[in-house]
């Protein structure tokens, strides 16, 4: 009868026990305590091990000592400090979401970039360079039907698109009225009064700057009675020579197109001595000077003057010839409202409203 030799189990294995016995005193070296190390749980097997290799236990034995040992330094570590040991997790990591990048330049109006934007002479009106969105062109005006609008008009816009106008105002041809749209003495109509009751708003009024002038801002919506609604800005440069930049597309879009445009581009300065084309408010004084009267109006906002508003405590002074009055009409008195025509050199007429 042979008697083969069995290999010793991994829990028998001499090594194995030499090796738990040095772990086992390294680790109550390192981190004095009663309690012992719990045993290495070997998972049970009905099956006996092969015979490793005898390169193989060196590295192993080392590899044991390595991760145990570095396993003992970590827990002295937490326990020193008071933290606490990360709690393990089965979730892969996951990278934190990177910040929103900036638009591309692409995207920005032309110019926001650099200090001073860039500017595109328009031929058509002399002396103006316009700041232009990304993507806009300048061009003609083409009415339908072969109309000439007052005034050389240009278009802006992206392609052939016309989304905004900008005119040199000609208030010799028609007299130019800020309060209303299109910058002209005009009885505009966005809205068919066949299709039942209609709503005008000033949505906003301000005194900004145009290419480096001085311009009344307006912003209407118009509501329709076929619930269609109309948004119109304009910028109005009133003093000679005067300018228009205006919408009737406005939306949020157009309108911050049009404060990049009005920001950013550069009109010829105004005119020396030159008389405002349009202005309107209340008398605060009238005392007869020369060929006619001198007076100081205080400025009021609206285009009825049941609407006015007079939020300006400035007042502004004109002289008028005798022939500037209504024809008939009594001297305006101090308070009365009042609107003033100019060619840009003089006051050409005076209108009292609802007189």
């Amino acid at each position: 009868m042979t008697i083969r030799q069995i290999p010793p189990t991994v829990a028998e294995d001499p090594l194995e026990t030499r090796l738990r016995a040095a772990l086992r005193a390294q680790a109550t070296q390192s981190v004095p305590d009663p309690r012992y190390p719990p045993l290495i749980e070997w998972p049970e097997s009905a099956t006996r091990r092969a015979p490793r290799p005898p390169w193989l236990m060196p590295l192993v034995a080392a590899a044991s000592v390595v991760a145990i040992t570095a396993g003992i330094v970590a827990m002295q570590t937490w326990g020193r400090t008071g933290a606490q040991a990360p709690a393990a997790s089965t979730a892969p990591s996951v990278a934190p979401p990177s910040p929103p990048s900036a638009p591309s330049a692409s995207t920005l109006p032309t110019g926001t970039s650099a200090s001073t934007p860039a500017t595109t002479a328009v031929h058509q009106l002399l002396g103006v360079r316009v700041a232009l969105p990304t993507g806009w062109v300048v061009k003609d005006l083409v009415l339908p039907g072969g109309g000439s609008p007052i005034g050389t008009t240009v278009c802006l816009g992206p392609g052939a698109e016309c989304v905004v106008t900008l005119a040199r105002l000609e208030p010799t041809r028609n007299p130019v009225d800020v309060e209303t749209e299109g910058g002209y003495l005009s009885n505009p109509a966005y809205c068919d009064a066949a299709d039942g009751p209609q709503k005008r708003v000033l949505n906003e009024a301000a005194d900004v700057a145009l290419g480096g002038r001085t311009a009344d801002y307006r912003f209407w919506t118009w509501t329709c009675g076929d619930r269609k609604v109309h948004d119109i800005a304009q910028y109005v440069v009133a003093a000679p020579v005067g300018y228009i930049l205006s919408s009737e597309k406005a939306d949020a879009g157009t309108r911050a197109a049009m404060t990049f445009i009005a920001a950013n581009s550069v009109l010829p300065p105004a005119e020396p001595g030159g008389v405002r084309l349009y202005d309107q408010g209340l008398v605060r004084s009238i005392v007869a000077a020369g060929d006619g009267y001198d007076l100081s109006i205080d400025r009021t906002v609206g285009s009825s003057v049941n609407e006015w508003t007079n939020s300006n405590p400035a007042t502004y002074a004109y002289h008028l010839s005798t022939s500037a009055l209504p024809q008939g009409a009594p001297v305006p008195a101090k308070g009365s409202p009042v609107q003033l025509f100019s060619d840009g050199v003089k006051v050409t007429q005076l209108v009292i409203p609802g007189g």
